[in-house]
């Protein structure tokens, strides 16, 4: 389940949650999810999102209320990405599992592709 609170364990560098969306052709989609405020135990009010891709020249920021909000915007944009270079989606990517988890995810992508979480 979603965590809305910002982790105990973020006190050297700030958390966030990096997510890969791969493509059949080896492309790939980043999203990073950057909960604030970035301070321990207290509830996350606002995430900012930012999707970026070495072949995508539409770089994504947007604000988002929570991370499954955040998470869904991210696999929209990925799913316009694949789209707009004739591929599709294969497997998703996750660094940790702080705000999102396996499940979270695959309910944002409706369980599409495979999930790893590293």
């Amino acid at each position: 389940m979603a965590n809305s609170i910002y982790p105990h364990n973020a006190h050297t560098l700030p958390a966030i949650q990096k997510i890969d969306f791969i493509n059949a052709d080896g492309s790939r989609m980043t999203a990073v999810l950057n909960p604030h405020p970035r301070l321990p135990g207290v509830h996350i009010t606002h995430v900012i999102l930012d999707c970026t891709s070495v072949h995508w020249s539409n770089a994504l920021v947007s604000q988002h209320a929570t991370v499954l909000e955040a998470g869904a915007a991210a696999h929209q944009a990925a799913q316009s990405f694949a789209a707009s270079i004739s591929t599709r989606i294969t497997e998703v990517r996750s660094t940790g599992d702080e705000f999102l988890d396996r499940p979270d995810i695959e309910a944002i992508t409706g369980n599409q592709y495979q999930i790893s979480v590293v």
